[in-house]
């Protein structure tokens, strides 16, 4: 089984605030300060290629920590060949598929003597581990311990409990090298954009989608197009793939409260109460994505002037994405605190992703009250009773995430309910 699902994103060095800013809370004396350090992408074993994003991701989060958490200079390289080292010390690293699980091993060299200045190995990961940050996150507090940094109790803290946004904004930034192999560009305009949305600081991923976007939208294709029937051919690669990469990955979100609360009153006769939770469905950042990425292609088709000679005079407008409300079909099981699950429930979403004018609305399932069966209440009530998710579309939950389907998150509090848009109303078939 396939832990990680490639998809896509552009891939460039990270640029970030002065790491002053960021890490003056976080470590304590010089934080490393006399450092310099190259840290280089990971080498993967046993790895299925559409998993290769994960190593750029993993090279994201050391150089995202080390310049947040640390005082130690460090920046990025696509690979060890051809690097002319200034630097006093080079981290490398290798994740290694062991059945189910993974092997992830990091070591940090002095490249002036080649003396192994630290390293961490760690078996048995996890692939939930790896992106949530945890596993990453532990192997680099061990190897800056071991080059005498120091972490304050909040930086140890944020460590372990790192932010959704820094996270999120590594996997994107990682998830775009296949698609610009591939010379995929909406999927990396895409997770571009999600990149800048999660951390505004990745001033360049900004920089390179809006010069993307705009070229896309002036009609240009791609540089490399030449003559009538390539440039045909590059626009309905583009305009396909607009319509397979959405329909693969539905740029929704669904929350849901984790903590379920007593709906109506205890069945004292029978000793049973019935427990609902919340869920909310709408736009996920992606749908912002989405709808940038329509307004390029409808601009970038019209300025070409081809659109009818080509036989494109419908597209993008009347891709089949739009205009049809798609089902999500959720389970859904009520956990007790002796981790046995003691009711389960199945229940629907919708989404439905509407054209107008220059832009794309969407009308969603919102806030949501979910039942389950009445459970006893000495047999199967405890104190500590949580919900879980256990897949959409018949795709486990944790699967879904991997693969970018559609976001499922539990939250402490879930967003206010959008008001509907007219547009989506009024256009109800």
């Amino acid at each position: 089984m396939r832990d990680f699902k490639l998809i896509a994103l552009f891939c460039f060095n990270l640029i970030f605030l002065p790491q002053f800013v960021f890490s003056q809370n976080f470590y304590t004396g010089s934080g490393g300060s006399a450092i310099m350090l190259i840290i280089i992408k990971p080498t993967g074993e046993g790895l299925p290629k559409e998993d290769e994003f994960v190593l750029g991701y993993i090279q994201n989060l050391l150089v995202a920590n080390f310049k947040k958490y640390t005082a130690v200079k460090t920046n990025a390289q696509e690979t060890a060949s051809g690097i002319k080292i200034d630097a006093a010390f080079l981290l490398a690293g290798k994740l290694t598929r062991s059945g189910n699980n993974y092997i992830m091993e990091l070591t940090v060299t002095d490249t002036t003597n080649g003396i192994r200045k630290a390293s961490y190995q760690s078996t048995s990961i996890r692939a939930n581990d790896i992106l949530n940050a945890q596993a990453i996150n532990t192997g680099f507090v061990d190897i800056a311990k071991k080059l005498d940094i120091q972490f304050s109790d909040a930086g140890l803290a944020a460590l372990k409990n790192p932010t959704k946004k820094e996270v999120e904004a590594a996997i994107n930034l990682a998830r775009g090298k296949v698609a610009e192999k591939n010379d995929n560009p909406i999927e990396m305009l895409t997770y571009l954009y999600n990149a800048s949305t999660y951390d505004p600081s990745l001033l360049e991923a900004t920089s390179q989608f809006d010069s993307l976007s705009r070229s896309l939208a002036s009609g240009d294709a791609g540089a490399s197009v030449k003559g009538d029937i390539q440039e045909r051919d590059k626009w309905l690669k583009i305009l396909n793939e607009f319509d397979s990469f959405y329909e693969s990955h539905p740029p929704f979100i669904l929350s849901y409260d984790p903590f379920p609360t007593q709906k109506g009153n205890t069945d004292y006769d029978n000793r049973t109460a019935v427990l609902q939770f919340k869920i909310n469905f709408e736009e996920d950042v992606s749908f912002d994505a989405m709808q940038k990425v329509y307004v390029a292609l409808k601009t970038g088709l019209l300025n070409t002037k081809l659109q009818e000679k080509w036989g494109f005079t419908t597209r993008p407008y009347r891709s089949p994405l739009f205009d049809k409300t798609r089902i999500y079909n959720v389970d859904a099981e009520l956990i007790n605190n002796k981790n046995q699950v003691v009711a389960s429930t199945k229940f629907i979403v919708k989404s439905r992703i509407t054209p107008f004018r220059n832009t794309l609305f969407a009308d969603t399932s919102q806030v949501i009250s979910i039942s389950f069966k009445s459970i006893h209440i000495d047999n199967d009530l405890t104190e500590d009773m949580k919900v879980r998710i256990v897949s959409i579309d018949g795709i486990n939950t944790e699967k879904a995430m991997q693969q970018g389907y559609v976001r499922v998150a539990p939250v402490e509090s879930l967003p206010k309910a959008k008001l509907r848009s007219l547009v989506t109303v009024l256009t109800r078939k």
